[in-house]
């Protein structure tokens, strides 16, 4: 099954979650509208109590579990644990109509269709064994003399069986035709927009190039000592823009070594000094506390993304007059990074969001720079791709600190 239909499914947003799964969930009540008419027909007509109330708890069930989604993470899940409840119900139909005499027993192709076209090969193998033992199972039953009830052969019967199993059919046909025409459709969009970032971040290449070129034939012989720190430190940011744009192009196509080893403390310092700037126009005091030296082995590139995003936020987000400290410290398996800013904090809603793409979270930035609600999520997305791990520590109106720990496992050579 394609990958980009088949989405997560988040606790805290319901609109995407039926928007995402809203052919499964139409499937679902149209399993549920047609038993709930043939229960209707069962009860007309006066057939037998346990085959009408078995048709009824069926529809029942098909409604509740439209309801059930919201509880899963990804809709495969959702899927499968839908499916093993239909799976029991056609069981029942087959004991108490026939056996293997029973029609019933043709349902059990649809649904182990179902479980091909939308769910995990594993789910799929595990209910092939089940239906298979199941009819070993009946087989071996009936071979040794056990009888079951003789299926119904009136021609009522069968018409509402075959109309049912072919709109069944046709039902789950729909939906696979729908969720593959989606996927192709946004495989195509995936492409596009990942050659659209290809072309954006190599043109990008370009400035960086021009202004690392100029600053090689600045004459600085009549520069300030103060000057030339500046000139350094555009030269490193300009380095580091050049190393973000190559870590996104793809490192293999520039020969990039990730396994390099340097320092936690210069890359702190560069940032921090960076952004002195900044913090010194909302009059905030940005110290930097570096216990030791840090030698690490992850992506340099990446990690510097992670802690730009941190830094940039503590300051946008902290008061005028305020205060942001950097510390590091490290422990017998991690080496740990401090950012703790003087910002409004995080609502407990904002928690349970805080890493999620294109959020909107209560506090606002204090000296109107702009917010796109995208530097969490890449925070979180990279630090997931490194191995290192992010966290809310603590969180007041006084204040927020995040953690960024990296196992020293993945530091040393």
């Amino acid at each position: 099954m394609s990958n980009c239909p088949v989405v997560s499914l988040h606790h805290n947003a319901d609109a995407d979650v039926y928007r995402n799964a809203k052919n499964i969930i139409i499937g679902i009540a149209g399993v549920a509208l047609l038993h709930l008419l043939i229960a209707i027909v069962f009860i007309a007509l006066q057939y037998t109590l346990i085959e009408t109330v078995l048709t009824f708890a069926t529809s029942i069930y098909s409604l509740i579990s439209i309801f059930m989604i919201r509880y899963f993470k990804s809709l495969e899940d959702y899927i499968n644990a839908v499916i093993s409840g239909f799976y029991i119900f056609v069981f029942a139909f087959v004991i108490i109509n026939g056996g293997l005499l029973s029609d019933d027993i043709f349902w059990l192709a649809i649904l182990l269709m179902v479980n091909i076209l939308f769910t995990k090969k594993q789910h799929t193998i595990f209910w092939a064994f089940i239906v298979l033992g199941f009819v070993l199972t009946i087989s071996y039953l009936t071979a040794n003399g056990f009888a079951f009830d003789p299926p119904r052969y009136d021609q009522t019967y069968r018409a509402l069986n075959l109309a049912v199993f072919f709109s069944l059919l046709l039902i789950v046909l729909l939906i696979f035709t729908s969720i593959q025409k989606k996927g192709l459709k946004c495989q195509k969009k995936h492409e596009e927009k990942n050659e659209l970032i290809d072309i954006i971040t190599h043109d990008l290449k370009s400035p960086t190039n021009r202004i690392l070129g100029l600053l090689e034939v600045l004459d600085r012989s009549n520069l300030r000592e103060e000057q030339l720190e500046i000139i350094e430190l555009i030269k490193k940011t300009n380095d580091s823009s050049s190393g973000i744009i190559n870590s996104i192009l793809g490192p293999s196509k520039y020969g990039e070594n990730k396994s390099e080893t340097y320092d936690l403390g210069h890359i702190l310092k560069d940032i921090t000094q960076s952004y002195r700037v900044n913090a010194d126009n909302k009059a905030i005091n940005l110290t930097l506390n570096i216990s030791d030296n840090h030698l690490l082995s992850v992506d340099r590139f990446q990690l510097i993304r992670i802690l730009d995003n941190l830094i940039t936020n503590a300051i946008k987000f902290s008061q005028k007059g305020g205060e942001v400290k950097i510390s590091t410290y490290q422990t017998v398996s991690e080496v740990k990074v401090l950012i703790t800013d003087s910002g409004p904090g995080f609502s407990e809603k904002d928690r349970n969001i805080l890493f999620e793409k294109g959020v909107k979270l209560s506090a606002k930035p204090t000296g109107n720079e702009s917010s796109h609600s995208l530097g969490l999520y890449i925070v979180k997305k990279l630090s997931m791709e490194i191995g290192v791990k992010v966290e809310l520590i603590e969180s007041s109106t006084m204040g927020s600190t995040f953690e960024v720990a990296i196992p020293i496992e993945v530091l040393q050579d």
